[in-house]
């Protein structure tokens, strides 16, 4: 699949993400709509002229794009050069190169999902 489409995938998983876990905090968030009408009313706001869920949903989609495209795109650059090399078990077909580049794709893609997460949590939500 095209880079385009993991990123994609990586918008709409935070989309669902913030959907489901936005139903599943219910509670939390019915107290947090009475404090934004509080606090749009203190500052002269029409209530509901913000709408919380689109910033919380913003904030997911966002971090969980850098994640799927960070994820693909460091495998693809790191496979064909560990992939390819001795660290292999041909007669456990165990490809230990593929393994490692797979692993780091994975904590450099949590690594960047992590900042960029904290980063959409200060400037959406």
């Amino acid at each position: 699949a095209s880079m385009e489409r993991h990123i994609s995938a990586g918008f709409l998983a935070g989309s669902a993400h913030a959907g489901i876990n936005y139903a599943m905090d219910g509670i939390g968030r019915l107290r947090q709509l009475t404090a934004l009408d509080r606090a749009q009313a203190s500052l002269g706001m029409a209530k509901g002229a913000v709408s919380p869920f689109f910033p919380y949903m913003l904030h997911h989609a966002i971090s969980h794009s850098v994640l799927f495209g960070t994820y693909e795109g460091t495998k693809r650059l790191m496979v064909p050069s560990l992939g390819e090399s001795s660290l292999k078990d041909d007669e456990n077909n165990v490809h230990y190169g593929n393994l490692l580049a797979i692993g780091l794709a994975g904590g450099i893609a949590g690594s960047a999902q992590h900042v960029v997460s904290n980063y959409t949590e200060t400037v959406c939500v």
